[in-house]
């Protein structure tokens, strides 16, 4: 029966959804790779110039003299020294912190650029649903059919997620082949730093965290993969409570939106770590390369929990509601 619902579902999200998503991640990712080609024509530098002057840089805080154009939180001279000794590193064993092949074009791409487009469209895929039948007044011949509610359900979360995969899909083959044949197809084998290990106030880099660069991507497309199935699974929820398919995008949309804005005023705190809204972007959370680790940072680990938890959550309502949902209403 789900088979049946989940086919009759992905016929109507290829038909009127699929094709619009494909367009818009084309688009995007046409603009980054051609603006990136633009700009590196006019200022390009190598990364292991780019890794001098991060060195330059943090030994001027070490020796006092913080660089005016500095962009963030100024590091204490002991993370300064740290970071120096994390730069040489790379550059003495040939490690790019960054690159122009495809292959960190799409670690950028997939872990941070394009991760929160995507669960602003999933969210308004999921939210109208249910809520499009009432729209169309097909919402009591759903409601009436012989298949069980929770299936109906299960077969539409199931569509939903069958076309996370194949935008998923479709970026990270877009992205390489469009970003290679500008700058080269570059070594997916080559090793990503994830985390320098301290030892002491010193780095020790025989205890460091490593990652090949073709995993690193793989397992921040696998992290961004489960927050569009937590944020399909609340959209469903909208979907089944509301009636009309522009109020439950509305609150599918303003509660992601707000929910981020919201973290922003409360950060210094611990319990938002079991918040959904927290891992909207979880690939962005991976640590890479000359991230100094901290203890407040947020685990992998605990990333995938939450989000798991919270689309059980919200999956397990959406089959409750529409299970009590009056045929009349």
């Amino acid at each position: 029966m789900i088979a049946a619902v989940l086919k009759n579902e992905t016929q109507k999200v290829f038909k009127r959804r699929l094709a619009i998503l494909l367009l818009v991640v084309t688009a995007v990712i046409m603009l980054m790779t051609f603006g990136e080609f633009y700009l590196s024509g006019s200022a390009h530098i190598t990364w292991q110039e780019s890794v001098k002057n991060e060195i330059a840089d943090y030994q001027r805080i070490v020796n006092g003299q913080a660089p005016s154009e500095w962009d963030g939180k100024l590091p204490t001279p002991a993370e300064a020294q740290r970071q120096i000794q994390v730069l040489q590193y790379h550059l003495d064993n040939n490690i790019p912190i960054n690159g122009n092949d495809a292959g960190w074009f799409l670690a950028d791409i997939i872990n941070k650029d394009l991760a929160l487009l995507m669960v602003l469209m999933i969210a308004y895929i999921a939210a109208e649903t249910i809520a499009q039948e009432s729209g169309e007044g097909t919402i009591k011949l759903l409601m009436t059919t012989p298949v069980p509610r929770w299936q109906v359900v299960l077969g539409k979360y199931a569509s939903i997620m069958l076309t996370v995969t194949i935008v998923l899909a479709y970026t990270v083959i877009l992205g390489y082949f469009t970003d290679g044949m500008l700058y080269g197809f570059g070594s997916l084998t080559q090793n990503v730093i994830l985390s320098p290990g301290i030892s002491g106030a010193s780095i020790d880099m025989t205890i460091s965290s490593h990652m090949p660069l073709w995993q690193y991507i793989l397992s921040g497309t696998l992290l961004n993969w489960l927050s569009l199935a937590c944020v399909g699974a609340l959209g469903m929820l909208f979907s089944a409570l509301l009636n009309n398919s522009g109020a439950a995008i509305g609150a599918t949309l303003g509660t992601v939106i707000g929910g981020q804005v919201g973290l922003g005023v409360i950060s210094k705190a611990n319990w938002p770590n079991y918040l959904f809204w927290k891992y909207l972007t979880p690939a962005a959370n991976l640590p890479i390369d000359t991230n100094i680790p901290s203890g407040a940072q947020v685990s992998v680990t605990m990333t995938v929990a939450v989000l798991i938890i919270w689309a059980l959550i919200f999956i397990v309502s959406s089959m409750f509601v529409f299970e009590k949902k009056d045929i009349l209403a």
